[in-house]
């Protein structure tokens, strides 16, 4: 499958088509004081299926530790979640709202992957 992936991708560069869209998080009570406001989401298509870079902000450890990586191998695991409406763009929400309203569990991941669209939440210098 990852070379199946590899080949589909060889001749894209993945930054997408330069369409951008601000986004501002719903604040509550426990959110950070350090978390951003704002976000960027990027969109483009990568081996023709809808890729949406939307990296979590800087600011909550927890979530985004912005650790140097270099990435050698990868990993990849099915969240199991087989309820109405549990895509990848709902997964993103969930991470994306730990990161900015203060839902202090540590946790994160690069991508978040569908039948339909690709979701990018950390650098992949990252981890």
């Amino acid at each position: 499958a990852v070379q199946n992936t590899e080949n589909a991708c060889k001749d894209v560069n993945g930054k997408g088509d330069g369409s951008t869209r601000e986004m501002t998080p719903k604040r509550q009570k426990r959110a950070l004081a350090s978390a951003p406001t704002q976000t960027t989401k990027r969109y483009g298509t990568l081996a023709r299926t809808k890729f949406v870079e939307w990296i979590v902000t800087a600011g909550n450890i927890d979530n985004r530790p912005q650790n140097p990586m270099k990435a050698r191998y990868i990993t990849i695991h099915e969240t199991a979640n087989t309820e109405r409406g549990a895509n990848a763009e709902a997964h993103a929400k969930y991470l994306y709202n730990q990161a900015t309203q203060g839902t202090f569990r540590t946790a994160s991941w690069h991508f978040t992957v569908d039948d339909k669209q690709i979701y990018q939440h950390l650098p992949t210098n990252e981890n």
